[in-house]
């Protein structure tokens, strides 16, 4: 009896003793928490709103185009022989007219070397080379240096009659063929043999001096032009 309860007393504790164990085997093991890692951040970023300063798309810069000078329209005279009236700023345009010296033309418009001028007489706009224009006239450079004499008393004034249009019409054509150089300015004139020079004439060849030779080139911006100046 006594080895009965000696062995069963032996077997419970056995079965207590492995249930234990096999309990703690089956238990999970604690999980360990750990702190996420900072990510350091990178000393070369700059912050947004220096970004935002430094950003050469934000100010964009423009250059302002160069434009021509507009200056005041004054008197200017031509101050060469044979200059050319051009159609544009540049010795590459096409010959408009050729002006002589003391040739009275108003500037419009001035460019760098070039002049943008209006001539008095035919009312043509062209350019002209800055360096063959002067404020007065080259005859008047030499008298300058003298003395002036001594001013006359004032003539009365004296009402002058109404031109009519045909009288300034041949005034205009006069003083245009005047101021050209050889005989041969219109086709109607004749050359030193006498012969008439027709298409020989600077009218009808271009690209040089234009006289005006006819009542048909004579507009009537020139007829205005002409009394403001009588």
């Amino acid at each position: 009896m006594r080895k009965f309860l000696f062995w069963a007393t032996i077997i419970v504790t056995g079965d207590f003793w492995l249930g234990s164990h096999q309990k703690d085997a089956r238990r999970p093991p604690p999980l360990s928490v750990s702190e996420p890692l900072a990510t350091p951040s990178s000393a070369s970023d700059p912050p947004a709103e220096q970004a935002l300063e430094t950003d050469p798309a934000a100010n964009p810069t423009q250059a302002a185009p160069t434009e021509p000078q507009h200056a005041a329209t004054r008197l200017l005279f031509v101050r060469g022989k044979r200059v050319a009236l051009r159609s544009g700023p540049d010795k590459g345009f096409t010959i408009i007219d050729r002006y002589d010296i003391g040739r009275e033309v108003t500037l419009l418009e001035s460019q760098t070397d070039w002049s943008h001028v209006r001539d008095n007489l035919t009312r043509r706009d062209g350019w002209i080379s800055s360096n063959l224009l002067s404020e007065s006239k080259p005859e008047e450079t030499a008298k300058r240096e003298t003395p002036p004499p001594q001013k006359a008393p004032p003539k009365p004034k004296i009402a002058m009659p109404d031109i009519r249009d045909t009288t300034i019409i041949q005034s205009i054509i006069a003083q245009s063929i005047s101021v050209y150089p050889g005989t041969c300015a219109c086709p109607y004139n004749t050359d030193r043999a006498g012969r008439k020079c027709g298409r020989r004439s600077a009218y009808n060849r271009g690209g040089g001096y234009a006289p005006i030779c006819f009542p048909q080139d004579v507009s009537k911006e020139m007829i205005s032009a002409f009394r403001a100046r009588q």
